[in-house]
């Protein structure tokens, strides 16, 4: 699992968004995990989510993401994935304008990462491998 710590708020839900967009572009299912056994996901005082791709795991690791709560984005992310139950299309209905904004760059990058697999790799079903 990938651990990552944004100090700006912005910066913090742009990268959270991008992994919901890498996730779906590649065939998986997000799921955005603001509490872990009960408890908020917490390090030295920062706010974290763990990031998840169901489906497509091997492609794209996992990633605990922090912030300080103090950044107000940041902030009205978390609350809002706490009440929608992390449901991502509802994240994608709220953030529209800024997963458009992310789609064609996020689509570019998987294109060079994967190059002709990235068809086949979207095609596999959810609960394995053909």
């Amino acid at each position: 699992m990938v651990e990552i710590v944004e100090r700006e708020g912005e910066k913090a839900v742009e990268r959270a968004l991008r992994f919901i967009v890498e996730c779906l572009e590649l065939g998986g299912i997000p799921h955005v995990r603001v509490k872990y056994g009960g408890l908020p996901i917490r390090k030295q005082g920062l706010r974290g989510v763990i990031l998840t791709c169901y489906g497509r795991a091997e492609y794209l690791e996992p990633l605990r993401l922090y912030c300080p709560g103090s950044e107000r984005e940041w902030y009205e992310f978390v609350k809002f994935c706490e009440g929608e139950t992390s449901d991502y299309k509802a994240i994608l209905e709220k953030y529209k304008e800024e997963i458009e904004k992310l789609r064609r760059e996020v689509i570019e990058e998987l294109k060079k990462r994967y190059k002709e697999k990235l068809e086949e790799i979207r095609r596999q079903p959810i609960y394995g491998k053909d």
